[in-house]
């Protein structure tokens, strides 16, 4: 019983970073409507930041993770600006637009693997310490992970309830041409979006970068993650994709509880083709109206 309560804090800690993520994605994909594989190369580059910023130029380590996602967010505009608004506006098919989000990531990751190479980068070699609440016992980098994730989870949730912006967002996503017939700022927008996306991005991926570190090719990897969160949640409620986020760290635990780490990738896609299956909208989808499908 002592082990499958630790390793429910496990998945708890996991599941938080899981759902920031699925976040991050999850708005690209409910308000651009576009299945971001790029994500993947964005999610790299923060933590190769941090390591540029401490290693190269020794900032210490919070000020070198706040530069690594100043450099994701600003990764995040140059892709909108470059890839996806020109594709946009010349009103490029869903499928090119997919090939063409597949090759940014390819030249993102194959940049970074020659840059730095194919290696492991450790970014936090210090913390090694540990925390003990009752039978469970915690890193100090998975407490960083669940508190910075957490309340980024926090602030994102406010912002989409309470700001104007995300409203207009969120309306982007059902209908983007009538966001410009009504003459309101659709380019600010989709900068909003692809920005907002990026940072959250390179949030999860620098607290991942300060527990195990990072290399050119586990960016795939967390956006499948995201991915199958924000498909089993519902694509279209961001509380969809929490709890997809969480749900799926929590069954990872318990596979690796029941059966073996080598059985949780099986279990998460066995978990979406069965939500795909059964619920098409979601866990907590939005119902359509036959019109609308």
């Amino acid at each position: 019983m002592t082990l499958l309560i630790q390793l429910l804090a496990n998945g708890l800690v996991n599941g938080a970073v899981f759902a920031l993520l699925a976040c991050a994605f999850g708005l690209v994909y409910r308000s651009a409507r576009v299945f971001h594989i790029a994500f993947a190369g964005l999610f790299l580059i923060p933590p190769y930041v941090v390591f540029v910023a401490k290693v190269w130029f020794h900032l210490p380590m919070w000020t070198a993770c706040c530069v690594g996602i100043a450099g994701g967010i600003l990764a995040g505009y140059l892709t909108e600006m470059l890839l996806y608004r020109p594709l946009f506006f010349r009103k490029a098919s869903q499928s090119a637009v997919l090939v063409a989000s597949l090759g940014a990531y390819v030249i993102m990751e194959n940049s970074i693997a020659l840059l730095f190479g194919n290696d492991t980068r450790i970014l936090a070699q210090n913390l090694v310490g540990q925390i003990r609440l009752g039978p469970v016992t915690l890193a100090d980098a998975q407490v960083i992970q669940f508190v910075v994730c957490t309340s980024a989870l926090c602030a994102f949730v406010a912002a989409i309830k309470r700001m104007r912006v995300f409203k207009a967002v969120w309306a982007m996503g059902d209908e983007p041409r009538l966001i410009s017939v009504l003459g309101l700022p659709l380019r600010k927008y989709r900068t909003v979006v692809f920005t907002v996306s990026a940072g959250m991005a390179g949030i999860a991926g620098c607290v991942i970068a300060l527990d195990v570190g990072v290399n050119p090719h586990v960016g795939m990897g967390y956006l499948m993650l995201a991915a199958i969160a924000v498909l089993v949640g519902g694509t279209d409620r961001f509380e969809g994709w929490i709890v997809g986020g969480l749900g799926l760290a929590i069954l990872q635990s318990l596979t690796v509880w029941k059966l073996s780490p080598k059985w949780t990738d099986l279990m998460t896609y066995v978990v979406l083709i069965t939500a795909l299956l059964f619920w098409p909208n979601g866990l907590i989808g939005q119902k359509r109206r036959l019109e609308e499908a």
